[in-house]
């Protein structure tokens, strides 16, 4: 990971059952990375106002939920927001 990511918070199957070996990662400093080990990880979101506590992914879908500190539940669509509540 980028040194700029922080450290690993959270890791996740990007699609689950699949085994590609694409993930997602929460990172201490806020933000969702996407990659594997066989190609580099880029930034999805950087969106929550304090640490990123959890990360779950839909089986069949690209979207994902994600929940801060912020006490913010956020569900995302690569890298769009789809909605948020507190």
């Amino acid at each position: 990971l980028p040194e700029m990511s922080g450290g690993v918070r959270s890791i996740y199957p990007q699609r689950p059952g699949r085994n590609d070996g694409n993930v997602y990662v929460g990172t201490t400093r806020n933000q969702i990375l996407e990659g594997s080990l066989q190609r580099r990880f880029n930034q999805v979101v950087f969106g929550h106002g304090r640490q990123l506590w959890g990360l779950a992914v839909h089986p069949d879908d690209e979207v994902f939920a994600t929940a801060g500190h912020d006490k913010n539940i956020a569900l995302w669509r690569r890298h769009k927001l789809l909605w948020t509540t507190q």
